[in-house]
């Protein structure tokens, strides 16, 4: 609803940019109708990338969580819900048990 109230706005605003491109366009021509047009698909396109890049980031964390969460299962031989701790604990003492480290302790 936001980014379609912005994409209006930015119509409107865009219609008021083209009227005054016309109306110097015989003085000075300072910005040409085209490059009007052009800033607004810009605008436009940003709009919309916004809420599209939103939804794809929340996917594919959603889809990292759903892994985290069937290897830590798996791992652990249980079938219940792991908790938050639990994934701080085995992210945060993931390299402890690695044999080289242990020698440089």
């Amino acid at each position: 609803m936001i980014t379609l109230a912005a994409a209006g706005i930015c119509f409107i605003f865009t219609i008021f940019a083209i009227v005054r491109s016309m109306s110097s366009y015989t003085l000075e021509n300072r910005h040409p109708i085209s490059q009007v047009l052009k800033d607004a698909m810009k605008a436009c396109v940003s709009f919309m990338l916004v809420p599209f890049m939103c939804i794809a980031l929340m996917q594919l964390s959603t889809a990292m969580v759903r892994q985290i969460k069937a290897v830590i299962q798996a791992e652990t031989g249980t079938t219940g819900d792991p908790s938050m701790g639990l994934y701080i604990f085995l992210t945060a003492s993931l390299r402890a048990g690695r044999a080289d480290l242990r020698i440089l302790l």
